[in-house]
């Protein structure tokens, strides 16, 4: 049948309860299964769940593409009717009159009915979503493939004290599989970092300052954006860097890294204060790491509580929590609630391993606080990221914002194609 222009094929289900209806097609080309009971509606999808909803919107979600199903809401009083809505994906409709719709017990909540051999949906999985193609991504944390990891993470033995990490690809190592490689003399890791970003749909990206990044932008006019690392244990040598590499090269962002520092340095330390303020003077967003830290370190300086205090002193400041804020992601998402300078880059974590509270604050009110941020080359290939991504369920509204729009406009990254 075709329904708002969409062709599907159709499948009767049982009868469950009231009413039954017809399944649809959407965009996997898996056939949908819907039925309704005191009101409730919920079913099937070929190797995945359906969310249940009465008398509102509902997705069918599958464990790795997404069906939407859409049913409108009617006010009582009205024609008593569900009336089936296309949302780019196929649409399906469904009758139920006034009169059965207020009659018989009362209907069950969306979360309370579920048949018994179906998982109950994370709210995350109860949106519909697509991943949009052509959109552009901007990571906000890539780089250029190491010759000599080892060199790269010198700089933090100093604070490492198990044995074992001496064994590991990185610091973090035992976190990730498939840690990409190192690259061989022959390699231009240029034309291999923009090689893989035009494969996979990046258009431009957050690099950090150095000489080869200084290359790239040539090379790549409107594509590299330069962020700088610093260490507040030299506070003034620190808000000096900050200014000149902002004189020379223009800075899109001040990086910092707590845990990392030695000694490490608390995100609401007295040390990183006149930091934050050149950030504000110089209207450059500041990122750093939030959560329990990759390498193991002590976890206490990066507390997301930290946050809650330095958005307090400085509420003209600009400041993204990155590499997840867990196992305080909750807390992350109150307090990006409460602050409006405060956002958040799941950088550093596949994309199927995004945090849930994140992702339903991204989906509701959160869509311009979080932004897409990779980790190339120090843990995840953008193969590995751009495979998972397409899994991640963010509302299609959401998708432009999250890969480009919202880091555009924070890190006013002009020009970018």
């Amino acid at each position: 049948f075709t329904h708002f222009g969409f062709v599907g094929l159709a499948r009767k289900v049982r009868r469950r309860g009231h009413d039954k209806g017809d399944g649809v097609i959407g965009n996997s080309g898996k056939v949908a299964r819907v039925a309704a009971e005191n009101g409730v509606f919920y079913g099937t999808v070929d190797d995945g769940v359906v969310g249940k909803q009465r008398w509102g919107r509902e997705a069918l979600i599958e464990r790795r593409r997404v069906v939407v199903l859409a049913l409108g809401h009617s006010e009582l009083g009205g024609r008593g009717s569900l009336s089936g809505a296309s949302l780019g994906h196929g649409g399906q409709t469904l009758m139920k009159s006034t009169r059965d719709r207020l009659s018989g017990p009362k209907p069950l909540r969306s979360y309370d009915a579920h048949s018994p051999d179906e998982r109950r949906p994370e709210p995350c999985e109860r949106l519909f979503m697509a991943y949009p193609e052509g959109v552009g991504a901007i990571d906000l944390m890539i780089g250029f493939p190491f010759r000599d990891k080892k060199a790269v993470y010198e700089y933090l033995q100093g604070g490492i004290k198990d044995k074992g990490s001496d064994d590991l690809a990185m610091p973090a190592g035992y976190m990730f599989k498939d840690v990409p490689e190192e690259a061989g003399e022959e390699v231009d890791p240029i034309d291999f970092t923009f090689t893989e970003m035009d494969k996979y749909g990046v258009s431009a990206g957050l690099f950090g300052l150095t000489d080869t990044s200084r290359e790239a932008k040539k090379r790549h006019p409107g594509r590299v954006f330069f962020s700088l690392e610093v260490d507040p244990n030299d506070i003034t040598g620190a808000v000096r860097k900050i200014r000149e590499a902002n004189d020379s090269d223009g800075l899109s962002a001040v990086t910092t890294f707590p845990a990392g520092c030695l000694p490490q340095v608390p995100v609401s330390d007295r040390r990183y204060y006149p930091i934050y303020q050149t950030c504000i003077d110089l209207d450059i967003p500041i990122i750093s790491n939030a959560g329990i830290p990759g390498p193991r370190f002590p976890a206490e300086c990066q507390h997301v509580m930290h946050f809650d205090e330095v958005c307090y002193d400085f509420p003209e400041l600009k400041i993204v929590m990155r590499h997840g804020a867990e196992p305080w992601e909750a807390l992350a998402v109150k307090l990006m609630l409460k602050w409006p300078g405060l956002y958040y880059m799941p950088s550093a974590f596949a994309p199927k391993h995004y945090p849930k509270a994140i992702l339903d604050y991204a989906n509701s009110r959160g869509s311009d606080k979080i932004m897409y941020a990779g980790y190339f080359p120090a843990g995840l290939t953008l193969e590995r990221i751009f495979t998972e991504m397409k899994n991640v369920p963010l509302k299609d509204s959401v998708w432009p914002k999250f890969l480009r729009e919202n880091a555009m406009k924070l890190f006013k990254m002009d020009g970018v194609p």
